[in-house]
């Protein structure tokens, strides 16, 4: 970079280029954090000022001496696009927390092994193996994104196989690390028949959204399963072929995110990441209803 005209500076400095500008410095100190591409490309932009020249159109609208109604719906637009945006904008740098909950030997190791790319988790064909919560950053689809897994639940009622002492504390610590996720994976294998292992009531009252996976769907006996036992929403994997992989991470991206798909274009110019980029927002907006009605 340097040789192709690049000044290399020190951290300090580029962190202080724009001088005593609050925003500016809250948008560096989130780049350093940042994980996911998407995120640094958002980010990037609010440091090129889109999100200031997204305000001063609105205001540009609202200070005009012609009031318009074309003009009013260009303003209205901007402001939706922010609002929409925000809920993305303020948590930038943090990745969300995907965790997989489901009965011993569901294959959660194996599924998140899989999702990452390398062996992060220990995998065993004996049940019981993953004891704790552990946790492994990947990037899905250019977001920062936490894998959580957990310690396998024993089926509801079941005495012919009790949790040992040690799993036990791991399945508490997996409900108590539910509790704050932000999306959960039940995980059952495709190739057993459904039962109930355990009920997401025990993660709380106000549980995270939850995804279906069924894993295994290599094994020969899985299609005969499939078709008497397991759930039509169930999003079906194999993490020794990577069957469904790329269909798992594309719900888990759209679940996480679905302003994604509700307005595709909501994050291309400015965003607000900051509570007061979102109140200034939010007074424009009160501030274009009283346009809209003197017109």
């Amino acid at each position: 970079f340097v040789s192709a005209g690049a000044d290399n500076i020190s951290w300090g400095d580029w962190f202080a280029c724009n001088g005593n500008n609050d925003r500016s410095m809250f948008v560096r100190e989130q780049l350093a954090q940042t994980d996911g591409f998407f995120a640094a490309q958002i980010l990037t932009r609010q440091l090129a000022g889109y999100f200031e020249r997204d305000i001063e159109q609105v205001k540009e609208v609202l200070c005009s001496s012609q009031k318009s109604l074309d003009k009013l719906k260009v303003a209205e637009a901007v402001i939706n696009r922010l609002e929409c945006s925000a809920r993305i904008g303020m948590r930038l740098a943090k990745p969300w927390h995907v965790i997989l909950l489901g009965p011993v030997n569901a294959g959660k190791s194996s599924l998140l092994n899989a999702l990452a790319g390398y062996a992060r988790s220990i995998v065993s064909p004996h049940a019981g193996t993953t004891r704790d919560v552990l946790e492994t950053r990947v990037v899905l689809h250019g977001w920062a994104v936490d894998l959580i897994d957990t310690a396998g639940f024993h089926l509801e009622n079941n005495s012919q196989q009790s949790a040992s002492k040690i799993e036990k504390e791991g399945i508490e610590r997996a409900l108590v690390a539910a509790q704050s996720a932000d999306l959960i994976l039940k995980v059952r294998p495709m190739n057993e028949t459904e039962m109930e292992w355990v009920s997401l009531e025990k993660v709380g009252e106000s549980y995270p959204p939850c995804i279906n996976v069924g894993t295994k769907a290599d094994l020969p006996d899985t299609k005969q399963f499939k078709r008497n036992s397991h759930s039509e929403d169930s999003v079906v994997t194999s993490a020794r072929t990577g069957l469904g992989l790329d269909k798992l991470v594309k719900v888990i991206i759209e679940t996480l995110i679905p302003e994604i798909k509700e307005q595709a274009d909501c994050f291309i110019g400015g965003v607000p990441i900051t509570s007061e980029d979102r109140d200034v927002v939010k007074d424009l907006h009160q501030q274009l209803e009283i346009y809209s009605r003197d017109l």
